[in-house]
């Protein structure tokens, strides 16, 4: 029960992360100069950790037992 609520905060995470990542990309058109470097370094930190997320996703749920939503 705990492993399947971890899951479930962990895919929690991912989808958030995935938000953000999308929403800092819309933003990084409408910017220019170092507003848009700082949008880009944002986005990079945030896939780094989306990256972060999938893996411990990975290793809680290395059969993919837990359905994860879209």
């Amino acid at each position: 029960m705990i492993l399947v609520a971890a899951v479930h905060d962990a895919i929690q995470a991912e989808n958030l992360l995935k938000a953000s990542i999308d929403a800092l990309e819309v933003l990084h058109k409408q910017l220019s100069g170092s507003d848009a470097a700082s949008a880009t370094r944002i986005r990079k930190g945030l896939r780094i950790a989306l990256d972060r997320v999938g893996d411990v996703l990975d290793q809680l749920d290395p059969n993919g037992t837990v359905p994860r939503g879209k």
